[in-house]
């Protein structure tokens, strides 16, 4: 039997499928044990989806994000993470950081997540 470390205990928390829509924009945000995940853009105005791999870690209170492709160095993105129960939270971004260049453009937005389905 395999024992669970404590970030193991930190990733259940997160792994599933979250959902936020904004406007006329749908995302999917898919989170799995294994530190991987993607985010699945619907736009409904011109009925478009795109699809991002990534890698994220994650603990109580912060996640960062490395999207698999579009960028040519290594770029992540870092987050706040507060969960409301089980199937909210809420997800603040404080910039993209570039492996090359160091930060290149912090900015602060917050947006909520709902719980649409455990992996």
């Amino acid at each position: 039997v395999r024992s669970r470390g404590l970030g193991d205990v930190y990733k259940r928390q997160i792994v599933g499928m979250w959902l936020r829509e904004a406007g006329k924009e749908q995302m999917v945000y898919a989170f799995f044990e294994d530190g991987t995940g993607y985010e699945k853009t619907t736009d409904r105005r011109n009925n478009t989806v795109s699809v991002d791999g990534f890698t994220y870690e994650f603990d109580p209170n912060t996640m960062s994000i490395v999207f698999d492709k579009e960028f040519d160095n290594a770029i992540y993105s870092e987050w706040t993470v507060e969960m409301k129960g089980k199937s909210y939270m809420i997800l603040t971004h404080h910039g993209i950081w570039d492996a090359g260049h160091g930060l290149t453009h912090e900015d602060t937005y917050s947006f909520e997540l709902f719980r649409i389905m455990d992996e």
